[in-house]
């Protein structure tokens, strides 16, 4: 008897069928199907319709679990200690229940914690019944005669039901039932992405609501938040045919704000194509941009260089030092002028 154990991501959602299938991967069996019972209970079956594994599901905000066994039925059930529990519960419980709690003060962290351990027993051995919410849930009881957590259980017909609380994770309890005693219970722990929330359209219009981007730097966010690489791509070019997302536009704008920073053309169409704008695009807004500031390579490099010699305390008519030449050198490489422009800058500097 396995209990798998997930630990969701925050802003994803998860399928409890497709989840069912890749735990059917991990214990080999992924030639069985997963189908919904009409009580909506899960099951694995063959081809044939028998069992060829039984399976129980649990779910909370933060986690998802699910017990498989070879021999028999099977029923799990978590519940996240953090849970609040509603007034007047304890009038759905058993009377050997409700004693059973009644030594301990009420909405106490001891009586939370001993009423989600009994309360996550009584929805294990429901599940493991199959019978749903038509067993009511006061006409028996996980508190034995003695008042101690009852670890096995007899129904009408005289089953034995095997309860256990399994320690699954420091902000769960947990409990399992079978129709053995689950002494071999093993927990693994596994992972999974899950899915995004928001479609991948929505996604999109949210990211570019709050800037904007290129069809490649969109495209690549949208897959890493989970999205597939078509979908991704669908929903790009439907927002660039829509006209709410233009490569050229941005690559203009991006080239504007990066000449008021002092950059050179080299680096600035580099940037663009690193932001995924195609190379005929970024040449195109780089040269658009440049010829309507009205002001060439070396005039602009120029003024970088100045702005540095002011900034260090040095005239324009002081020698320079071969450590200034080097500083200038440098800052102009960075800022992305070509080598022919910063050479032709320090000669004109040279008094």
């Amino acid at each position: 008897m396995v209990l798998y154990v997930l630990k969701k991501t925050q802003g994803r959602t998860y399928d409890s069928e497709d989840l069912l299938r890749k735990i059917l991967l991990l214990c080999g069996t992924a030639d069985a199907s997963v189908c919904r019972e009409e009580s909506g209970r899960l099951s694995v079956r063959t081809k044939d319709g028998t069992a060829a594994l039984y399976v129980s599901v649990s779910h909370t905000a933060k986690y998802w679990v699910c017990l498989t066994d070879s021999l028999g039925p099977v029923g799990v059930d978590i519940e996240e200690k953090s849970r609040k529990i509603r007034p007047n519960t304890l009038r759905i419980l058993h009377p050997l229940e409700q004693a059973y709690l009644s030594g301990l003060e009420e909405g106490s962290p001891d009586w939370n914690g001993a009423f989600l351990d009994l309360w996550t027993r009584k929805e294990s051995y429901v599940k493991y019944l199959g019978s749903g919410l038509s067993h009511g849930m006061s006409c028996f009881s996980v508190i034995d005669e003695k008042g101690e957590p009852a670890g096995l259980i007899r129904g009408k017909a005289g089953l034995p039901a095997y309860l256990q609380s399994p320690a699954v994770s420091d902000g769960l309890w947990a409990a399992v039932c079978a129709c053995h005693p689950p002494e071999t219970l093993t927990v693994r722990h596994f992972r999974d992405p899950g899915k995004p929330v928001k479609s991948p359209e929505e996604q999109a219009v949210d990211f570019l609501s709050r800037r904007d981007y290129t069809a490649g730097e969109l495209t690549d966010k949208l897959i890493r938040k989970g999205h597939d690489p078509r979908s991704a791509e669908i929903a790009v070019a439907q927002l660039q045919a829509s006209g709410y997302l233009d490569d050229g536009q941005f690559a203009e704008q991006y080239a504007r704000h990066a000449l008021r920073q002092g950059r050179g053309k080299y680096r600035i169409v580099q940037e663009l194509l690193r932001r995924g704008v195609e190379a005929e695009t970024a040449r195109a807004a780089a040269e658009t941009v440049l010829r309507d500031a009205g002001e060439g390579e070396f005039d602009r490099a120029l003024r970088q260089a100045r702005l540095l010699l002011a900034r260090s305390g040095k005239l324009s008519d002081d020698p320079l030092s071969d450590k200034m030449r080097g500083r200038i050198a440098r800052r102009l490489s960075t800022l992305g002028y070509e080598s022919s422009v910063i050479y032709e800058i320090l000669e004109s500097l040279r008094p």
